[in-house]
């Protein structure tokens, strides 16, 4: 391979990337309220810690903003580019993602044309969860924080590096209990591998210094994680959010063309991780164990959150190579590949280049905004002689487009929606459990809907219920004279 094989590479890959996943990403409804926090702070000048848009929770009750680093950067960029900003920003993240990974197999040597081919499939399994939302910079800090972790910089550089980015970690997401899990399972792996060592001290006695360190590492991380705007209170926030799933059933707090389904994909990908681990530990021993501990700590975990599955895919992308070039090592000698596997690569590239010309044209985002504006600008010219009912996931929009003086039942800012109640009356609602109580009790007088959930058909047949207006799968109905 020549010198600009390597630079090539990287940059064809690094495009095709970006291109691939900018062509299906899609905004979802983190990217509007993390917009309207954004105002809240940057054009207003205020901290977005209070609910003055929803008429069913006290404006004065302060709740945790943790979002701190997704909602100015995104605000700012929106008002540069528009509803654009966000999604090229977002597509340029997720793909640095996946680029730091490729380029840390590259240097360990991984045939480029197979690093090529088992990243993007890394990438294959994972766009279900391409949406613009604070999740979007967690991916890249994770794969930065396994850079440092396989780097060689001096321990001092790499221990304040990873203190550093789990400071960035804590004011972007409260997934940051991720970054500091990765350093504690590095510790562990390396604990692991002192204990398999036994024959040789001095790696034993090197895996062991490794191990103190990444533990003394991971608590100085976990005690820099008060550094933001509530200290250690933002602990209380992760305890909330953890009721939340555990008592209501998220399909009514997702669109219902949502497919939450079991990702067999990212399972049968799993599977390869571990025999890759094995493949790996057989031929060189415990060179592996912290990142195969990792992997088994993340798997653990997604079995509680489906988010977890895109650590679980990029975790293994760095295990997965180096079986490869095991592998590789053992038989491409014997097997005379070297002009094989130059035609690999070519032929890698040369798809990349034909997918990404492909992905541009056959763009796949669509803007949800001009659906649901609609339907809050018929909304707006409505009195408020009644209280509106609104989708979970179209609150996020209405927070940032509003409907004039009417205010929102409810959005992705769960946490004071839990604390109040609402939060299970919405939940009621949808599962057709004493419905029209609660819409007495809120005198509910208007509802913006997706017409694919069960709960929309049996309102419009309502007699007293009326649609103003409708869009595609969103409805606006309004309640006329006559009891429900």
């Amino acid at each position: 391979m020549s010198r600009l094989t390597g630079p090539i590479t990287l940059f064809v890959t690094g495009v095709f990337f970006f291109v691939w996943i900018l062509g299906s990403l899609g905004f979802g409804a983190d990217c509007w309220w993390l917009l309207a926090q954004g105002a809240n702070l940057v054009r207003d000048g205020e901290w977005p810690d209070r609910n003055f848009s929803a008429f069913t929770v006290d404006p004065e009750e302060r709740y945790q903003v943790v979002h701190l680093i997704p909602i100015v950067i995104y605000y700012h960029v929106y008002s540069l580019a528009g509803p654009a900003g966000p999604l090229v920003l977002a597509a340029l993240l997720y793909a640095m993602t996946f680029l730091v990974l490729f380029a840390l197999i590259l240097r360990r040597h991984v045939h480029p044309a197979a690093a090529c081919v088992m990243t993007s499939l890394a990438l294959w399994i994972s766009p279900r969860i391409f949406f613009v939302r604070a999740e979007t910079f967690t991916g890249l800090y994770f794969a930065i924080e396994i850079c440092l972790l396989e780097s060689r910089f001096p321990s001092r550089v790499k221990s304040l590096l990873l203190i550093l980015l789990v400071v960035l970690w804590v004011n972007t997401h409260m997934s940051f209990l991720v970054g500091i899990a990765v350093i504690l399972s590095y510790s562990l792996g390396n604990l692991l591998a002192s204990l398999a060592a036994r024959t040789d001290p001095e790696a034993a006695s090197c895996s062991r210094r490794e191990a103190a360190r990444l533990l003394e590492v991971a608590l100085l991380a976990l005690v820099a994680t008060g550094f933001n705007r509530y200290s250690y209170q933002v602990y209380e926030f992760i305890l909330v959010h953890q009721d939340i799933v555990r008592v209501f059933p998220l399909t009514h707090f997702l669109p219902p063309n949502f497919k939450l389904v079991e990702n067999k994909l990212a399972l049968v990908w799993t599977a390869l991780t571990l025999m890759a681990a094995r493949y790996v530990f057989v031929r060189r021993g415990c060179a592996m164990l912290p990142q195969t501990v990792l992997v088994l700590g993340l798997v653990a975990a997604w079995m509680q959150s489906y988010r977890i599955v895109v650590y679980v895919v990029l975790a293994s992308i760095p295990v997965i190579g180096e079986a490869w070039n095991v592998f590789w090592h053992e038989h491409a000698v014997r097997a005379g590949s070297g002009k094989a596997g130059r035609a690999a690569l070519v032929l890698v590239l040369a798809a990349e280049v034909v997918l990404s010309i492909r992905s541009v044209t056959h763009r796949r985002t669509f803007y949800p905004e001009t659906d649901i504006a609609r339907l809050s600008d018929r909304l707006a010219r409505e009195p408020v002689d009644g209280n509106l009912f609104n989708e979970f996931t179209l609150g996020a929009f209405l927070l940032w487009h509003a409907p004039g003086p009417h205010r929102i039942f409810i959005d992705p800012r769960v946490t004071p929606y839990f604390r109040s109640g609402v939060l299970k009356d919405y939940s009621d609602v949808f599962d057709l459990r004493d419905w029209q109580e609660i819409f007495s009790v809120y005198h509910v007088k208007y509802a913006i809907l997706d017409t694919n959930r069960l709960f929309t058909r049996v309102l419009m047949r309502q007699p007293e219920w009326k649609p103003l207006d409708r869009v595609k799968n969103l409805v606006l109905l309004k309640k006329g004279r006559g009891r429900i």
